[in-house]
Formats: structure tokens, C-alpha cells, sequence
């Protein structure tokens, strides 16, 4: 986006838009967003990230932008998995 699509106020939004109206990118960004979150509250890498995301999406019947902002938002947490093939972790 150029200098003169920006606009005035730095949105790029014309004037009398309905600020709810929230660009396609922008969910994009936030499941993202959520997915770094994910990775450092699960340890894991951004693939199993958005991949855990994704599926606590489907298992719950909702998007995975409702996911996202969820975890952004309102701190949803999901559970780490147990790996039972670590050392010290079966007894």
C-alpha cells in the first residue's frame, strides 16, 4: 500500500467505514499471533503450533480466528501433550 492509500489518519479506511469490518489479513495476523503464543506456552515448534490451534478449531466447532483471539484475548490455554518417550516421564 502506498503513501497516498494510506490516508490521513494512517488506516488506509475511508471515512464513515464500519470499523468492525476487520480485512481478511487481519485474521490471518491473528492466528499468527495466537500460534507464537502457542509456542512458547507448549514448547513446541510454529508447524505443531498452528497445527494444535487448527485442531482445538475443529474439535470445538469454531475458526481458528475464534481460536486465535480466544488465546490473544481471553489467555485459552491448551494442554501440552504427554510424551511418554522421554526420559523419566513414565514410572
Amino acid at each position: 500500500m502506498s503513501d497516498d492509500e494510506i490516508g490521513e489518519h494512517g488506516t488506509g479506511a475511508d471515512i464513515g467505514e464500519d470499523v468492525f469490518d476487520v480485512p481478511p489479513e487481519m485474521d490471518r495476523i491473528e492466528v499468527y499471533q495466537a500460534s507464537g503464543m502457542l509456542i512458547a506456552q507448549l514448547g513446541v515448534g510454529p508447524s505443531e503450533a498452528l497445527l494444535r490451534l487448527r485442531a482445538h478449531a475443529i474439535t470445538t466447532g469454531q475458526t481458528a480466528t475464534e481460536v486465535a483471539r480466544a488465546v490473544l484475548d481471553q489467555g485459552l490455554q491448551l494442554e501440552r501433550d504427554v510424551d511418554y518417550g522421554r526420559k523419566g516421564s513414565r514410572s
